[in-house]
């Protein structure tokens, strides 16, 4: 309310109060400043001016004050002096409000204060605590012990002073005493830094640990007439036996052996016998700890553990597991299709196993069923051993492709009323007229020839060097057995191979970049040397009258078919010469 009220007309109200300073007298009482006007402070007890700064506030637009630098800074209190055996830990700094910690070496302890405060004192500031001092942790006087002495000899013991202890000797003949414990102590301290040793005092006591006797095995170590306080001896078993524990045991001051002694066992375990339809392998033996594997023949399964191990039990040892068997690899019975059947006939079928599926007949001049798929799917395995088919069931569906007419072509293969999957037709260009695509289509399951038709392109004369055109590219001596297509666009690739006898110029990869134009240069065919023009026509000649008899033949037993048969097969009886 009062803040909104000095907002409104623009005053300020009292200035927020600072730790280090209070307003002078003279505006203790003042409740109201008006825009411009400056109250002054003096410094706090324990605190003093710092004359860099002006030790004032004034009231500004908007009832606010301004904001002062810090002009009075604590008094400072002078140094507590050095501690010796110890040390002063300053935390800040020296001036009023701060704080000093004392701490002692180690092996001494703080008598006196641990901290001090510069606080105020009349009009200065002080220490409220005064310097401590720091003392050596004694220790009380080792004790004495029983059949022994020790090395102690001074009237005062302090923290790191050591003492040690030995037993006192005996007759000859008779069992010396052991000093059972730690030989040396030491004056430490606990966490209240009170003194205290570093163990308890030992003792000397007549220990005698008994021959150690282990049936069927030996000692290694020398033989002795005593074995006193912590004598240690090292076991063996003799050949053809296996032990079971530690082979060095040690004297305790109870006069028994630890551990105790071992045990020498002439024992294995049994062979695990043949394992029907696999192997058993038996790398290590089959002593103690040793390890047997188990694998099965291809076409079985292991129903157990792939291993087994021979350990102890009580005095025997034995197998840690049963031993396992080799079971057949079953697979689910063949599934049955439609418009099929399989061979199958027995209830269970095993690894190995095989089906074979065949097509209903349709009746007489109906399409016939084509088995879709692999014919005969075996009972086989995978990854983790469970019995899977080699292959999804076939399918038996009516599959039909057309006719395969190709415009200035022939079909080489004899007619068919029905071309069912997978017939093959080898096609052929009429004279004058080059393929681009297969010569050789197969009929798919989806009714369609792959790879598809090919195409029958009016021959363009070409040059020794080749030169493409806008739809076909012939190479002279050669033939495009990759990429050929018309037309090129730009991009596409081709790959060229010269004919026998003929070796390739250039590089046979080229790409059609545009205008004609292909990257790098089409390649020539070159006649190898060492062949003559001649061979070459004469290796013609005989070719052309060896397709010319095939020919002639194949037109003779095609008179007999429909009309267009024979007007097509009469329109191919013309034939290209040879030219080297």
């Amino acid at each position: 309310m009062n803040l909104l009220f000095f907002s409104l007309i623009g005053d300020c109200g009292p200035p927020d109060r600072l730790p280090y300073a209070e307003l002078a007298d003279a505006f203790k009482d003042k409740t109201t400043f008006s825009v411009g006007s400056s109250v002054q402070y003096v410094c706090r007890p324990g605190y003093r001016r710092d004359p860099s700064f002006e030790a004032a506030q004034t009231c500004r637009a908007g009832s606010s004050w301004s904001k002062p630098e810090k002009f009075c800074i604590g008094k400072l209190c002078g140094h507590p002096g050095d501690l010796p055996d110890g040390s002063v830990r300053i935390e800040t700094d020296l001036s009023f409000g701060s704080t000093v910690t004392f701490s002692c070496n180690e092996g001494y302890r703080l008598i006196g204060p641990r901290f001090a405060k510069c606080e105020i004192a009349g009009k200065g500031v002080h220490w409220n605590e005064g310097i401590p001092h720091c003392e050596s942790i004694p220790c009380l006087p080792p004790p004495d012990i029983e059949n022994g002495t020790h090395s102690g000899d001074q009237e005062d013991y302090t923290y790191g002073a050591s003492v040690t202890y030995k037993c006192n000797n005996v007759p000859r003949g008779s069992v010396p005493f052991s000093l059972v414990g730690e030989a040396t102590i030491y004056c430490s301290s606990n966490e209240d830094n009170n003194g205290v040793w570093s163990a308890p005092a030992p003792q000397c006591k007549v220990v005698k640990c008994p021959e150690p006797a282990v049936p069927n095995g030996r000692r290694e170590t020398a033989y002795s007439p005593n074995y006193i306080y912590r004598s240690r001896v090292i076991m063996k078993c003799l050949p053809g036996f296996v032990m079971i524990g530690s082979d060095v045991i040690e004297c305790q001051e109870n006069n028994t052996w630890r551990p105790e002694l071992p045990v020498c066992l002439r024992m294995s375990c049994d062979h695990p016998g043949d394992l029907q339809h696999g192997s058993v392998h038996t790398e290590t033996g089959l002593g103690v700890n040793s390890t047997v594997t188990f694998s099965c023949n291809d076409g079985y399964r292991l129903i157990g553990p792939q291993s087994v191990r021979c350990v102890l039990f009580s005095k025997r040892l034995d197998w840690d597991r049963p031993i396992p068997q080799c079971q057949p690899i079953p697979c689910l019975p063949p599934p049955d299709i439609e418009n099929g059947t399989h061979s199958g006939e027995q209830e269970n079928y095993t690894y190995g196993a095989s089906v074979t599926y065949k097509c209903n007949v349709v009746p007489r001049g109906s399409v016939p069923f084509s088995l879709i798929g692999e014919a005969t799917i075996h009972c086989s395995s995978d990854a983790e051993k469970n019995g899977v088919w080699s292959a999804p069931a076939p399918r038996c569906k009516v599959v039909k492709c057309p006719e395969p007419a190709v415009p200035n072509g022939r079909r080489e293969t004899a007619y068919s009323p029905n071309y069912i999957y997978r017939s093959r037709v080898t096609m052929k260009c009429l004279p004058g007229f080059v393929m681009i695509g297969s010569d050789v289509i197969e009929c798919q399951e989806d009714n369609t020839w792959h790879p598809g038709l090919p195409v029958c392109q009016t021959t363009v004369s070409v040059s020794s060097a080749s030169t493409p055109t806008a739809t076909v590219l012939v190479i002279a001596h050669g033939r495009i057995i990759d990429g050929r297509k018309p037309p090129y666009a730009v991009g596409d690739n081709i790959t060229i191979e010269c004919d026998a006898g003929y070796t390739l110029h250039g590089e046979a990869k080229i790409q059609y970049v545009g205008g004609n134009q292909w990257k790098p240069g089409i390649p020539s065919c070159h006649l190898k040397e060492g062949l003559s023009t001649g061979v070459i026509i004469t290796l013609c000649v005989i070719f052309g009258a060896l397709v010319a008899s095939l020919a002639g033949y194949g037109a003779y037993k095609k008179l007999h078919s429909r009309k267009r048969e024979s007007a097509l097969q009469t329109s191919t009886a013309k034939y290209s010469t040879c030219k080297p």
